[in-house]
């Protein structure tokens, strides 16, 4: 996108894109709403983290744990559930989540800002993406 706009306007053209300070009181708005939703909705939930890991060392713990999956088996159990890929891993994360936590209500989401604002798709600048989860 970003290339096209630049394209446009060295040709003289007019932008094919929506201009940010556009939609950026929308997507406050839309933010506000968001954030009185989910503090309603999410009342009473006591977020979980991970333990500190304490080390004499200054080596930083790790784990790996190699899955092989085939690429295709996965794309093709994606299209058979209608899932993304990031769901899965998603949904194995809040897994992970609840073992360490030993809690059952793992709650996982990602904020997305702005997406549902006519013409954000096509606007370049800032993007509102963090990521949280509670148990």
């Amino acid at each position: 996108m970003l290339f096209d706009y630049v394209k446009a306007v060295y040709n003289g053209n007019p932008p094919p894109t929506i201009q940010f300070h556009t939609i950026s009181r929308r997507i406050t708005s839309l933010e506000t709403q968001a954030t009185d939703y989910w503090g309603a909705r999410l009342k009473g939930v006591h977020p979980w983290a991970f333990p500190r890991q304490v080390s004499s060392t200054a080596d930083a713990w790790r784990a790996s744990k190699v899955v092989n999956l085939p690429v295709d088996a996965i794309g093709r159990f994606c299209r058979r559930y209608e899932v993304s890929a990031q769901s899965i891993a998603q949904a194995s994360w809040a897994k992970v989540v609840a073992i360490y936590s030993k809690r059952l209500d793992v709650i996982y989401g990602q904020v997305v800002s702005g997406r549902t604002v006519a013409g954000s798709e096509k606007t370049i600048g800032p993007v509102f993406v963090s990521t949280h989860f509670a148990c």
